[in-house]
């Protein structure tokens, strides 16, 4: 356990590469714009889908933010959401080059601030990407893959800025002074202004059932239906075990998906035990929260509370609750009632 992010280990999922797009319906030809001027680019990605980041506020919205607050900071969300569900670094492991390059990209258009780019520590693979970013005097931070130590508000406390920018779950970093970007999303650029072809579908890892750390990486359209996800034997789940949510069969994968799952039938709960006040709920939240306090005060009605307003939906306090609280519900009912964060 990472007492600094208040984070649980997991085990580290299979170190992949992505596999080569479909020939057909995967890109098309679009030429990139030819300019670096903010403007023309919030307008390209107005008019092309699928900039949408997994629990990150969307790319337009955060430059249309940095038009008048320039941002102090670039950051490449680099590490895992959830480690054995390893998409983002089999995407750097695939793509170093196109990743820094999208990196720089969005970088030189907000007014080349620095830039930092976190990875994963000690995963192979990984060399060529951090020595094109430090050709490119780009920060690298390596950090252990410990859920959730991804997430944005983590980022920017932990990573980012050591503690000089508060970001709330939620909010735009651009706020804050930070443009936060996945890897795949810099990717999709380096491969556009490299090959002048435009990505529409988007790399997926999907696990066979919550606890498969190897899994498979598929292209997938926003829209479609896949397969892999259809069996009579459980349900199709995007995200991860802790925070996902059923995927809705006739949506299909939306465009902000990376990682999906099959989770068997569900079997019925057995009934929680009264809490024995131990502690455990309040020792892993990563923003060191009490979860049993905030719950018992939204069950009171007591909502306005502006703790409530940290907790990240990671799932950690139920997963851990000896009990068998489902602390996590209330929680994440409060947050969507009240606007919630931007996990996806």
């Amino acid at each position: 356990m990472d007492r600094r992010c208040g984070g649980m280990e997991f085990r580290r999922g299979a170190v992949l590469t992505v596999p080569d797009p479909p020939r057909v319906g995967a890109t098309h030809a679009v030429p990139s714009p030819d300019s670096h001027d903010l403007d023309t680019w919030i307008e390209a990605f107005r008019q092309t889908s699928g900039w949408q980041q997994p629990g990150i506020t969307p790319l337009a919205d955060q430059l249309i933010v940095a038009k008048d607050q320039p941002p102090a900071l670039v950051v490449l969300v680099g590490i895992d959401r959830y480690p054995p569900f390893a998409i983002r670094t089999a995407i750097q492991r695939t793509w170093p080059r196109e990743a820094i390059a999208g990196l720089q990209l969005i970088r030189s258009i907000v007014g080349t601030p620095p830039a930092i780019a976190t990875l994963p520590r000690s995963v192979p693979g990984l060399a060529v990407i951090r020595r094109n970013a430090r050709e490119h005097n780009i920060k690298r931070l390596a950090l252990d893959p410990i859920y959730p130590v991804a997430d944005p508000t983590l980022v920017a406390w932990h990573a980012a800025t050591a503690g000089r920018r508060k970001l709330r779950p939620g909010q735009n970093p651009a706020e804050v002074g930070l443009v936060l970007i996945d890897p795949w999303l810099c990717v999709r650029l380096g491969r556009w202004l490299h090959n002048k072809t435009l990505d529409t579908a988007r790399p997926v890892w999907i696990a066979r059932h919550p606890d498969d750390c190897r899994g498979s990486i598929h292209w997938l359209t926003p829209g479609q239906i896949p397969q892999q996800l259809l069996t009579p034997e459980g349900r199709a789940i995007l995200g991860d075990p802790l925070s996902g949510v059923p995927m809705n069969p006739q949506a299909g994968i939306p465009a902000d998906a990376e990682t999906a799952f099959i989770a068997p039938a569900s079997k019925p709960a057995p009934a929680p035990e009264p809490c024995i006040t131990c502690g455990w709920c309040a020792e892993v939240c990563p923003t060191h929260l009490r979860p049993i306090e905030l719950v018992r005060r939204i069950d009171a009605g007591k909502t306005d509370s502006p703790s409530l307003d940290w907790c990240l939906d990671c799932g950690l306090c139920t997963r851990v609750c000896p009990s068998g609280i489902d602390l996590a519900t209330p929680l994440r009912s409060r947050h969507n009632a009240n606007g919630g964060t931007d996990d996806g």
